[in-house]
């Protein structure tokens, strides 16, 4: 048993106990030692034990979401002593320790046998129940905020607040929306002779491009899945000038591509597919979210893709009506699509002199 009169007189917290005090409240302690990761209250239970941390630390956690951390001295459970209440958290022993604990019993015996120690340590309490409130609200709101971020960064912006609004299921069919897929020819080789952090280094700011070139023209990137990037306009929100914007960002895609290539041994290429159509978009999973595109518009944009040829932009026939008056196009011709027999196809090269979006 630790000697509780000697351990708690060394903790800030009782600066203005005096000595006959401290032993006072040290006879209604006991010392509770813990193990590492161990739960020491739950949340949802009463709050019938005031705790002091003498060793150790211990995180309260709601969820995920450490709020806090208690190190030597500081209280855990202040609530028992003001009043029974409902643990709003989880204390949780971030490592090995032991705590002076008071129990429920023993905190109504000092309330009637010390009435004037009780309250001044009430006092004390309650100062730093509020002190710990606020810088608890502090730490969720940088939680909320750090979570609002996340899911800005996985969802459109009004898939977030639908989600946030309690919508299990969303999905929405788009009559017409224009969705890209590109992939960066020669990567794979490239892999085997760069480092694992020079490649990711590379692909992220590869990618990154990409990502303010979605921001720029008003696109929703889908995802990206190795070294393949895909981007559609025209949803959550429908717009007019969805098939424009996306043959805007496809161009400059490929300007950006070529300025690597003066700075690798090994050249790298885009290659480009675009299709114009109907699509169903929603949000799967039920850990891991996804906002994704479904549809035979969607399949044929990767085929797209997947038939170009390193550094063009292939284009549907679909895509090419929307685009001809404003767009200069090279007809490739019929080319075997699977699943839709012969598709004839268009390579985009630039916007006309007087295109614009």
């Amino acid at each position: 048993m630790c000697e509780l009169t000697t351990l708690i007189l060394n903790f800030n917290l009782f600066s203005n106990f005096d000595l006959q005090e401290v032993a006072t409240i040290s006879q209604y302690l006991s010392c509770y030692k813990f193990q590492d990761r161990q739960v020491l209250m739950k949340k949802g239970e009463i709050g019938n034990d005031l705790g002091i941390v003498l060793s150790g630390d211990v995180h309260i956690i709601d969820g995920e979401v450490l709020i806090a951390t208690r190190k030597p001295g500081e209280i855990v459970g202040e609530m028992a002593l003001i009043r029974s209440s409902t643990r709003m958290a989880d204390v949780v022993a971030a490592s090995a320790g032991e705590l002076a604990v008071m129990s429920f019993t023993n905190i109504e015996r000092l309330k009637n046998e010390h009435p004037r120690i009780a309250v001044k340590l009430i006092v004390l309490l309650t100062e730093s129940t509020l002190r710990k409130l606020q810088d608890t609200e502090k730490a969720l709101q940088v939680e909320r905020e750090r979570l609002e971020f996340l899911l800005e960064n996985i969802f459109p912006k009004s898939i977030v607040a639908r989600l946030k609004q309690g919508q299990d299921l969303i999905a929405e069919n788009f009559d017409e929306v224009t969705i890209l897929f590109a992939d960066i020819v020669g990567f794979t080789r490239l892999a085997q002779q760069l480092q694992p952090i020079d490649l990711v280094n590379l692909l992220n700011e590869i990618f990154s491009i990409f990502d303010l070139l979605t921001d720029k023209y008003g696109l929703e990137k889908i995802k990206t899945i190795g070294d393949a990037y895909m981007v559609v306009g025209g949803l959550p929100v429908p717009t007019d000038n969805h098939a424009e914007a996306v043959a805007e960002m496809a161009i400059e895609m490929q300007a950006a591509m070529s300025q690597f290539q003066s700075r690798l041994a090994h050249p790298l290429q885009l290659r480009i597919g675009i299709n114009t159509g109907e699509a169903i978009a929603g949000v799967i999973g039920m850990k891991k979210f996804t906002y994704d595109l479904w549809g035979d518009a969607v399949n044929v944009a990767s085929r797209m893709e997947f038939l170009g040829v390193p550094g063009k932009i292939q284009v549907t026939d679909v895509t090419y009506v929307r685009l001809k008056d404003k767009y200069l196009f090279e007809k490739r011709g019929k080319i075997e699509v699977k699943g839709k027999g012969e598709m004839t196809t268009y390579w985009l090269i630039g916007k006309k002199d007087n295109g614009s979006i």
